[in-house]
C-alpha cells in the first residue's frame, strides 16, 4: 500500500523534501514508517524520539495501523520561548 508522507519544518530540512510517497505492507504500523522514512532519509534520526506524527490531521501513536492512501504528517518538536 501507499501512503502520503508530508514533512513540517525541520523535519522538511533534513529529509530536503516536502512530500514522499512511502511504499509499505498492508497492516504496516506509524512506527513501521517512521523507521522506513529513516532508512531512506537517515538524517531524521536526530529527530526520531521527539518527532510527532499525524496521520490524516490526528496525532497517532507509533503502534496505530496505516491504510492505503492514508497522509502522515512528520512534526518536529516544537521550540521557542
Amino acid at each position: 500500500m501507499k501512503v502520503r508522507i508530508l514533512f513540517f519544518a525541520l523535519a522538511h530540512d533534513l529529509a530536503g523534501t516536502r512530500e514522499y510517497t512511502l511504499e509499505l505492507e498492508n497492516n504496516a504500523t506509524v512506527g513501521n514508517a517512521v523507521d522506513m522514512l529513516i532508512l531512506k532519509f537517515p538524517s531524521l534520526g536526530k529527530i526520531n524520539s521527539s518527532m510527532k506524527i499525524a496521520v490524516n490531521e490526528e496525532y497517532a501513536g507509533r503502534a496505530d495501523v496505516l491504510h492505503p492512501d492514508d497522509e502522515v504528517a512528520c512534526l518536529p518538536p516544537v521550540s521557542g520561548g
